[in-house]
């Protein structure tokens, strides 16, 4: 077709009333994503390599930066990184983490499953695929149970999701007597605990005193600390006899008692005594055999573990 060729049609349609068509082919975006990902698995008109680890994904800049607002300004900034052929993640993202953003890119498609959904808010979040973060913090909240809640409270705090944070929050204060015995609840940072404790909507059987001592090697503690409910203020008491671990506690006649568990690479066979009228720990007596109980409640005169 030759440009004159074109002109003499466009005069004569001109010449007469326009009649005009509109064609549209409905799923021309879904056969483009295809037709690009195809180029992309054959390495054909890619301008960009990420590095993963020790793995590479040859990519299209357009499509990246059509995805993504990091990829958009670290493209169109006019820096180094602009000019570059590659970027490198190293370690900071997981080979497979990162090709599922990009099989989304080139697909507008992602398997969610317990196993990546952490990973892939996480990274959506640091490359901001918006509706890879979202999705994933939707899977999340879906499966949020009291034993993953604090693990999603710290998550989703820390990458601002904030249904997931309110869900992961009220879950928590609800479960806070079971939660208190997990690996969770003694890796959470002192200001999240302190926000949980002092939360009105704590749900807890008695509030007067509230315990917190570390449960394996990693956390153990010899320091012990109570809260005033009336004052909402933490205050120290006297340091335990021993640095026990795995050992359990239960107050009886105004006392807090502490059996078993290990001192050291031993098993304890005291049996510990606070008195807060004196705020001094002494050792009550020592027990038949060492033992890590599992239970150990006051029954009117009676400690049985």
């Amino acid at each position: 077709m030759s440009v004159s060729s074109h002109e003499n049609r466009k005069s004569r349609s001109s010449s007469s009333s326009m009649n005009i068509h509109l064609f549209h082919k409905p799923g021309h975006a879904d056969s483009l994503l295809t037709q690009l990902n195809l180029l992309r698995q054959q390495n054909l008109f890619t301008d960009v390599v990420l590095r993963a680890g020790n793995q590479s994904f040859p990519c299209h800049r357009a499509v990246l930066a059509a995805c993504s607002r990091y990829f958009n300004a670290m493209f169109s900034g006019g820096l180094k990184e602009s000019r570059d052929d590659e970027v490198n993640f190293h370690d900071s993202l997981h080979p497979e983490v990162l090709e599922l953003l990009l099989d989304y890119a080139y697909s507008a498609r992602v398997l969610i499953n317990e196993e990546n959904a952490e990973s892939l808010l996480e990274a959506g979040d640091m490359l901001q695929f918006q509706d890879i973060r979202d999705a994933s913090a939707d899977f999340l909240e879906k499966n949020l149970y009291p034993g993953n809640c604090l693990n999603m409270l710290l998550l989703s705090d820390a990458h601002c999701c904030e249904r997931l944070l309110e869900l992961s929050w009220r879950m928590a204060l609800a479960n806070f007597t079971s939660l208190c015995k997990t690996e969770d609840f003694l890796r959470l940072p002192k200001d999240k605990l302190l926000e949980l404790v002092e939360s009105e909507e704590l749900e807890v059987g008695d509030e007067k005193l509230a315990i917190v001592s570390g449960g394996d090697t990693e956390f153990s503690a010899s320091s012990a600390y109570r809260f005033h409910s009336d004052t909402f203020q933490w205050s120290k008491f006297g340091d335990v006899t021993a640095k026990c671990i795995s050992c359990r506690a239960v107050t009886s006649g105004n006392r807090l008692y502490v059996v078993g568990g290990y001192c050291g690479a031993q098993r304890c066979k005291t049996l510990d005594c606070y008195d807060p009228s004196s705020d001094t720990w002494s050792s009550v007596t020592t027990v038949p055999y060492s033992l890590i109980p599992t239970a150990f409640v006051s029954t009117w005169k009676y400690l049985s573990a």
